[in-house]
């Protein structure tokens, strides 16, 4: 049930992002927009490589064998994994954007730029909530991404529009990870507060 209302707010502030920054980008704009989205969740991909599904397994694993070591460990070189995957795969972005290895439009050029910090986030994001759902914290685990994250980007914009500010892609996608580092902080904040004085 948890999980099932947190999916329903997601979806309302999904379409109402989406009607809000198509209006706001036009067309074209919101076409820019989400395709960089698109690659930049692409890439964020092989950070994770399963990695939260073993972190579901080992978390209620441990939980119930109160043996902290190994998940300790496991999540330790798990987080080194994915910040190293990540940042090869933004640098990459990056460097192939500047060096016109990738020739797009001034536009799309610099969405993607603001988006190669989304990697790096997205990935980490994907650790912290696969290890609360593993401690038993289902519908925390999932708060950080279907609840924070939209209905942040969504605040974000509005708050941009009401500025009278004027809105394009790669100030949108800027919106997008400050966002997402919200919904990040607030999942790693979750994970501290959900494991035991004796995992530390």
């Amino acid at each position: 049930l948890g999980s099932g209302g947190l999916r329903l707010v997601n979806a309302a502030a999904a379409l109402a992002t989406a009607a809000v920054i198509t209006r706001a980008l036009g067309a074209e704009g919101f076409g820019i927009y989400a395709i960089a989205l698109s690659w930049v969740s692409i890439l964020a991909i092989p950070s994770q490589l399963g990695l939260p599904t073993i972190l579901v397994r080992e978390a209620s694993e441990g939980s119930v064998s109160g043996e902290w070591g190994q998940l300790r460990g496991l999540v330790h070189r798990s987080t080194q994994f994915a910040v190293a995957v990540a940042a090869v795969s933004a640098a990459g972005l990056v460097v192939a954007l500047w060096s016109g290895v990738v020739r797009l439009e001034p536009v799309m050029s610099l969405t993607l730029l603001a988006g190669a910090f989304f990697i790096p986030i997205v990935s980490l994001g994907a650790l912290r909530s696969a290890l609360l759902r593993g401690l038993g914290r289902v519908t925390l685990g999932q708060l950080p991404d279907l609840i924070v994250r939209p209905v942040g980007f969504l605040a974000l914009i509005l708050l941009f529009l009401a500025a009278g500010l004027p809105l394009s892609p790669p100030t949108a996608m800027a919106l997008h990870v400050g966002a997402a580092a919200a919904g990040f902080a607030i999942g790693a904040w979750l994970v501290w507060r959900s494991l035991p004085p004796t995992y530390y």
